[in-house]
């Protein structure tokens, strides 16, 4: 089952960050950062629950810019690798592109770490494809 993100829902959020992402936000950031997410109605986070435990989520930002129409910027998919390979991935991401459709979003960028691989093939079986070539930069402040 695929459902909106609830404030209650940080501690599994957390985990599958640490498990799946590698990062080790702690629980009570988590919680203050979905706290203030929820409260901003250009992010969208959805989670897959199986048996009542919370196995995935996605999280996606609006993109808006002056040279093409909005996006939405995939910010986060995370499964448990427990539940890999049933279907949570590709429902997150199709509950995901209908709420965007729905919004007035015209497609779904994402940003993908070159080393991930398994998760390039993931997106390419959706059917996503590949544009231009990038480097990111981050500017820390």
């Amino acid at each position: 089952m695929i459902r909106e993100v609830k404030l209650t829902d940080a501690l599994a959020i957390q985990r599958l960050n640490a498990e799946c992402l590698g990062y080790d936000f702690g629980k009570e950031a988590t919680e203050i950062q979905l706290k203030r997410l929820l409260e901003n109605d250009q992010h969208i986070i959805l989670v897959a629950e199986e048996d009542e435990q919370i196995v995935g989520y996605i999280h996606a930002a609006s993109y808006d810019c002056l040279y093409f129409s909005p996006l939405l910027n995939l910010l986060a998919l995370a499964v448990s690798p427990d539940f890999q390979g049933k279907g949570h991935g590709r429902a997150l991401m199709e509950a995901l592109r209908e709420k965007g459709q729905a919004a007035g979003y015209t497609g779904i960028r994402i940003n993908s770490g070159i080393s991930r691989t398994e998760a390039h093939t993931f997106y390419r079986r959706l059917g996503c494809h590949e544009k231009a070539d990038q480097k990111r930069f981050y500017w820390e402040f």
